[in-house]
């Protein structure tokens, strides 16, 4: 049926036979006609397009392919080139030394210049409280007597 319609839309395009003949002839609308003529026409610029491949995909089709494949690649590459800038910019930042501290326990934290004077300065200060008098227990108390 598909060869027969292809042979009928190219008879008519080539000028062998008028589109009311044709259409007489395969018994189908006009309408029915100039939408497989449409298609055809699509097919055939598709199929004849630069790049296109033997198996019939068109050429924007590969070339669509293509460009999806690359730009896959180009992510790839940019997640390994960010990976690889990640462990040299932390292996220049970490220093060198021991995996494992000599004392146990969590390490304190080293205070500097900066961190002392900002306490120093913005700290509240201390509040003294009174010390209580103990009572002494060897005097008597005034008026006990």
């Amino acid at each position: 049926m598909a060869r027969r319609r292809t042979l009928m839309v190219l008879s008519v395009l080539s000028g062998e036979k008028a589109v009311t003949d044709a259409v007489t002839e395969a018994q189908i609308s006009r309408q029915l006609y100039y939408q497989l003529e449409t298609k055809a026409l699509h097919a055939i610029l598709r199929a004849l397009a630069p790049g296109a491949e033997p198996t019939g995909t068109s050429g924007a089709d590969g070339y669509t392919k293509r460009i999806t494949e690359l730009e896959e690649q180009v992510k790839q590459l940019q997640q390994d080139r960010r990976s690889e800038r990640l462990l040299f910019l932390t292996r220049k930042m970490v220093k060198k030394g021991p995996l494992a501290s000599e004392t146990r326990g969590r390490l304190r934290k080293a205070k500097s210049l900066i961190d002392e004077a900002w306490g120093r300065r913005f700290r509240q200060p201390r509040r003294r409280r009174a010390r209580r008098r103990q009572p002494s227990r060897l005097r008597p108390r005034a008026g006990w007597c």
